[in-house]
């Protein structure tokens, strides 16, 4: 049976890649040569409930390598450190422990830097920095880097059977990886590892198939784009265009779409409110044929001058940075068309991957549960969620396009806690918020404003579905409301600017 090793942030406790003894002596020729330029990260993440987001869920502690990078900053996995309570790093001999905080974080790129809080006292600063690998090419050998509990380094030799766009963990985004060969043996519990090539950090590895020993990366590219966003402290992230599409293989499609033979290109079938793509004019129904000169196939890839085939994304997301043009020839019923892309970042999603640190938003009123629609509240579902989940809300998250002019935020009335006010409405949860007292419900704030003002005495909400509507006896919630807070609720809401 097949195993996949993935990094997850749910995950409590996870035993990843170490190397086997004989490795060490053998890897690259260079175990012995290797800078001292690594630090353990100790974090401890504790996320929200989902369904009940008031709650936090129980801490998971997780344990990791980072390198060093100048000015004692420490490269790592956005997972690594995302929702932490508590950071640390630790020396590889053990000896020396320090807090820590996160400097820069991307959730789409799966990327983080951290540093000590103690600045100049820091024993990072008696640690050799390490500098990035220039690219690498399929054939070329690497040491996957792990501090064994002694704190001796070891490392596994593998080699880059090839390169590919993958998906991060994070926000559904892709980049360019280093696909690993080679056997990596679990004994050592890690979270991420750094990947070198001759003494500098070709990358980090973020997943292992044990089944087919295949190791995916954040290669040292990518790594370098986000440094240079980060040094002046103002990180804006890595572009988008702020389009979804599919290939255009079938011949039937080619044919509806007036495509020769020669046509290649990618099918629109998502363009995002005001990303990029919607301001240069791109529709859905267009098919982009070519980038920045760079003619795609009809399964969206262009052909690299250096890696071969890879998809037409990495054009944008990994040779490009926001504010930066690029050119796009489009066919739109059967007629060329150029147009020029000012690229943003990736624009905000209807329903949005996860909530951040800050913690999913809420309102409670009178013992009814409002939520601002995640993809974390339909994971709560199950293994199945993308069945089991109600149809309604998987439909504004799979085609939030069709629902962008009329919310900015989806809010739902998720469910009800058993009070005076919620007699008989017991059974209504999962639909969407219209209006609370006449006031149009657009986002979580609106809610507040909307029960702010009830009609004589009674806070009427309006609903998508049945019941449609439902009434609530001001004064009886604003008792419900006290009596939680006394039963040991936290907060009645959490609802972000």
């Amino acid at each position: 049976m097949k195993t996949r090793f993935l990094i997850l942030p749910l995950v409590a406790s996870l035993v990843l890649w170490s190397c086997n003894d004989q490795s060490s002596d053998s890897a690259a020729g260079s175990a012995t040569t290797e800078p001292d330029g690594f630090v353990r990260i100790n974090a401890t993440i504790q996320g929200y409930n989902a369904v009940q987001p008031w709650d936090r869920g129980n801490p998971i502690s997780r344990r990791g390598l980072g390198a060093v990078l100048d000015d004692g900053l420490i490269i790592t996995t956005s997972e690594m450190v995302a929702k932490n309570v508590y950071l640390e790093i630790e020396s590889a001999d053990g000896t020396s422990r320090e807090p820590a905080e996160v400097v820069v974080i991307d959730r789409e790129a799966n990327l983080a830097l951290i540093k000590s809080t103690r600045a100049e006292e820091s024993f990072v600063k008696e640690l050799t920095p390490m500098e990035l690998s220039p690219d690498l090419n399929p054939g070329d050998t690497v040491l996957t880097w792990q501090l064994k509990k002694t704190g001796e380094q070891s490392a596994t030799e593998t080699t880059i059977n090839a390169v590919d766009i993958v998906p991060s963990y994070g926000g559904g985004k892709s980049f360019f990886s280093y696909l690993l060969k080679g056997s990596l043996q679990s004994s050592t519990n890690s979270f991420t590892l750094p990947i070198v090539s001759d003494g500098k950090l070709a990358a980090i590895l973020t997943s292992y198939d044990s089944d087919e020993q295949i190791s995916e990366t954040l290669a040292s590219s990518v790594i370098k784009l986000f440094l240079e966003d980060a040094a002046d402290g103002e990180y804006v992230g890595f572009p988008s265009l702020g389009i979804a599409g599919t290939s255009i293989q079938d011949p039937a499609f080619r044919d509806w779409l007036h495509l020769s033979d020669e046509d290649g290109g990618v099918y629109v079938t998502v363009v995002r409110a005001g990303s990029s793509a919607s301001k240069a004019g791109i529709e859905v129904g267009d098919v982009i044929v070519e980038v920045d000169g760079q003619k795609l196939d009809r399964k969206g890839y262009y052909e690299d001058e250096t890696y071969g085939k890879l998809g037409w994304t990495h054009l944008i997301r990994g040779q490009k940075k926001i504010g930066e043009t690029i050119a796009i020839t489009l066919k739109r019923e059967g007629e060329f068309q150029e147009v020029t892309a000012t690229l943003g970042g990736s624009s905000d999603r209807l329903v949005p991957t996860e909530y951040h640190e800050d913690g999913p938003q809420y309102l409670i009123k009178g013992g009814v549960i409002f939520q601002k629609l995640t993809k974390q509240y339909l994971l709560a579902y199950g293994k199945d969620w993308a069945s089991r989940a109600p149809l309604n809300l998987l439909d504004v998250y799979l085609h939030s396009e069709n629902y962008e002019e009329a919310m900015d935020e989806a809010v739902v009335l998720t469910q009800t806690i058993p009070s005076q006010t919620t007699v008989g409405y017991e059974q209504v949860g999962r639909c969407f918020v219209e209006k609370v007292n006449g006031v149009e419900i657009r986002a979580m704030a609106d809610l507040e404003k909307g029960f702010e003002k009830p009609e004589k005495g009674v806070h009427t909400i309006q609903l998508s579905e049945a019941p449609y509507l439902i009434y609530l006896n001001a004064e009886a919630c604003d008792q419900v409301d006290q009596a939680l807070l006394q039963q040991g609720l936290p907060s009645l809401k959490r609802i972000h600017e």
